[in-house]
């Protein structure tokens, strides 16, 4: 049996006020075409489908035409989906009782069952595991589709204050037991020769962030789940949540497929793929990584480290022009660094004059500035700000952003701009 895990779709998702409509387009093409090329059994996608838990009607459209497309080209294919972090549960589970008859699995949450004689609600285990089939129609493998967890997925003792009494983590615990029950009804269903496979949309311990773009989840990163959260029962755990692919306490059956796409300018360089993984009866027999061809490219000015004004804007001036062979929705995205040493409030008037009729679509301009950026706070002590000289007060934050006193030129505007402002008996 052969299935295909990927993740961290994010449609609807926007760089710099820029639709990736398009790259998530070209990327689902691709998609579709690998699953026929490599006769893939099953699809896993591992959360995080929707940028956000209101998308754009596109993105549904998009969504939906790729089941369609995966219908179409690859009948025979099962396709499960679970909620992330950014879904909104009951937009991406509404049309699930239409899906599940193209055998098409979607969980947006915990599905339990209703509250039974000891006051607890189990979980529905005979939605959250779900038989996988060959194209002969056989059952190779039990996916056990656990979505994204919020704290009010766990059973409610779990969260009694009393609880963190008795042992260390009881959310991370609360974890491990929905894991627990899951697994070991797909253990007592599983004939011999079937793999169980689990999913999940969480943060792994010692896992590789991207602070700029993913969000804290189960309390915080704090709560970091172990890697032995599932037992070795499992044999294959595919995780979403964090956008960098990789493994997962040195076990390369446990891992994250990362983002097809660069969610963030600090993500393009990153390995974007998804994973074929191949079974031979229940055992894992190799694990391989696609990368994702890339759709719109991503410059960099300057390449490394950042640049001065005269510098940035040189290279600039260096990029290729619009001949009108490239259509502007396929420009590369543009990510500008710069170092100022003085203040410069004309800076993207510059750059935007230099960028007129070149082939790149500017997503963002970084400034770093050689200062500490302490606190006035930090520098003197007891003193309120009614008691301290306007110009002193310039003069230590000029210095905490720029490392140094300002030039004459900007002191004596300052000084302008207080003696006007003194002349019109304002307070200064």
């Amino acid at each position: 049996m052969r299935i295909l895990h990927t993740s961290d779709w994010h449609l609807g998702h926007t760089l710099g006020g820029l639709s990736r409509r398009l790259e998530h387009q070209r990327f689902f093409e691709w998609l579709r075409d690998l699953c026929v090329d490599h006769q893939v059994d099953a699809l896993l996608v591992t959360g995080d489908i929707f940028d956000s838990a209101n998308p754009p009607a596109s993105a549904f459209e998009d969504f939906y035409g790729l089941l369609a497309d995966l219908r179409a080209a690859v009948p025979d294919l099962e396709v499960v989906v679970i909620g992330g972090n950014h879904d909104s549960p009951t937009r991406l589970e509404a049309p699930h009782p239409l899906l599940k008859s193209l055998r098409i699995t979607v969980l947006g949450s915990l599905p339990r069952l209703e509250t039974n004689s000891s006051g607890q609600m189990p979980i529905d285990v005979q939605r959250v595991v779900v038989p996988l089939h060959d194209r002969d129609g056989l059952v190779r493998a039990w996916c056990v589709a656990i979505p994204y967890l919020r704290p009010a997925d766990l059973a409610t003792r779990w969260l009694a204050p009393s609880m963190a009494d008795n042992v260390q983590d009881p959310l991370v615990e609360g974890v491990r037991e929905v894991y627990t029950d899951a697994v070991e009804y797909a253990k007592g269903i599983r004939e011999p020769g079937q793999a169980i496979i689990a999913t999940g949309h969480c943060y792994m311990a010692h896992g590789k962030l991207s602070e700029l773009s993913e969000r804290k989840i189960l309390g915080g990163n704090l709560h970091a789940l172990p890697a032995d959260l599932v037992s070795e029962d499992v044999s294959y755990l595919a995780l979403g949540h964090l956008h960098l692919a990789q493994i997962v306490g040195n076990n390369s059956t446990r891992r994250y497929s990362g983002a097809p796409i660069p969610l963030h300018v600090d993500e393009s360089h990153y390995p974007h793929q998804v994973v074929l993984v191949e079974f031979s009866g229940e055992h894992v027999q190799t694990v391989t990584s696609v990368r994702v061809p890339r759709a719109i490219e991503f410059l960099r000015v300057p390449e490394t480290g950042v640049g001065s004004p005269d510098d940035v804007l040189a290279k600039l001036r260096e990029l290729p022009n619009d001949t009108g062979d490239i259509p502007p929705p396929q420009w590369p995205y543009l990510d500008i660094r710069v170092r100022l040493t003085d203040p410069m409030p004309d800076l993207r008037t510059k750059i935007e004059t230099e960028l007129a009729n070149k082939v790149c679509r500017l997503v963002k301009i970084t400034v770093e500035t050689p200062g500490t950026y302490a606190a006035l706070s930090d520098t003197i002590a007891n003193a309120s700000l009614t008691e301290l000289d306007p110009e002193f007060v310039f003069m230590k934050l000029h210095e905490s952003r720029y490392g140094g006193p300002p030039k004459s030129l900007m002191l004596k505007t300052f000084r302008d701009i207080v003696n006007r402002i003194a002349e019109q008996g304002r307070p200064v």
